[in-house]
């Protein structure tokens, strides 16, 4: 990405649910053709994560920004993306 200004495009989307846990925020910028995904994490399935986290739960631990990760899609990554969208709404109608 150059130095030069970018415009940021973002997009939430939310689960059918309307859960804030259940979201994905779908963040570009206009001159970098790679797609942010931020996904809210709240699920561990290692007994031992669980505990941790529980642990940091029952002294007040809070994290600012809550549990997130980010996952960067590329060119190849983002057709795949439309293609099993295209595939997933054609075969609902």
């Amino acid at each position: 990405m150059s130095n030069q200004s970018s415009e940021i495009r973002t997009e939430l989307i939310l689960c059918e649910c309307k859960s804030a846990e259940h979201q994905i925020i779908l963040m570009g910028f206009t001159d970098d053709s790679d797609i942010y995904l931020q996904i809210h994490l709240n699920t561990y399935r290692n007994f031992w994560q669980r505990l941790w986290h529980g642990l940091r739960y029952a002294v007040g631990y809070k994290s600012r920004y809550g549990d997130w990760d980010e996952l960067v899609l590329g060119p190849a990554e983002l057709e795949k993306l439309n293609n099993f969208i295209k595939n997933e709404s054609s075969s609902r109608i």
